[in-house]
């Protein structure tokens, strides 16, 4: 039985390869994007020609409300569709800081949005060379149903998240998760760490992306997401 919690903020934390997106975008500034979005996932195949996960790079620290009103404005005059959040991506020593964006149709779209964060003061920053692995720290809403189990779930039939109780640092839920994939016949499923906000407590949270997920599928790798995590 699954019941509407209130919608809450949060952060995911993933490890992904980030390269340079040249075309249709504004001269001389720097937008990445996600080279094998859910990568531990080794099925998927995105829609070609449709941008999967873009993140506008800006001249200075954004956070989450600056991005959230900066969006809620854009909204009300570009005409297509998106979604945005606040970002973090480390790569080496390096922190870049910006808009992570989503549901964007085309990446004839990046050109007019940039466009538009930018009437609303946005500076991004100047292009560099960049295809490298990069922590990815996205502050997100959440719209979430409630299941039994602590077990949680959106609108993405294949995408599921539970709670750990535990502090996890990235390094060690990489490890995590590696041994779990390499003790289990089914490896082709993407994880991520993360915090959510639930009921006034601040939660440690996994993200599972997983085709044609289900709950016997989502009990079973929570079971083995404590047990493993039990041994440190």
């Amino acid at each position: 039985m699954k019941k509407m919690t209130s919608g809450t903020i949060g952060t995911i934390v993933k490890l992904e390869r980030l390269i340079n997106v040249d075309y249709h975008v504004l001269p001389n500034s720097l937008v990445l994007e996600i080279k094998d979005p859910f990568s531990g996932y080794h099925h998927e195949t995105p829609e070609e020609g449709v941008p999967s996960y873009l993140y506008f790079i800006t001249q200075k620290v954004v956070n989450r409300e600056l991005v959230a009103r900066t969006s809620k404005s854009v909204q009300k005059y570009f005409e297509h569709s998106f979604e945005a959040a606040s970002a973090m991506i480390t790569i080496y020593n390096d922190h870049y800081f910006g808009a992570r964006i989503k549901d964007l149709k085309s990446y004839e779209l990046i050109h007019e949005l940039q466009q538009c964060f930018a009437s609303e003061g946005i500076e991004f920053k100047r292009r560099k060379e960049i295809n490298e692995m990069g922590i990815i720290h996205v502050k997100k809403f959440f719209d979430l149903m409630e299941g039994e189990n602590q077990l949680m779930f959106d609108d993405n039939p294949n995408m599921a998240y539970f709670i750990i109780n535990r502090n996890l640092s990235w390094k060690l839920f990489a490890q995590i998760t590696k041994n779990i994939k390499n003790n289990w016949d089914f490896k082709d499923f993407d994880a991520a760490y993360g915090t959510m906000y639930l009921n006034g407590q601040i939660e440690d949270i996994v993200r599972i992306y997983w085709k044609k997920l289900d709950l016997p599928k989502l009990k079973l790798i929570r079971d083995k997401y404590i047990k493993e995590i039990a041994k440190y």
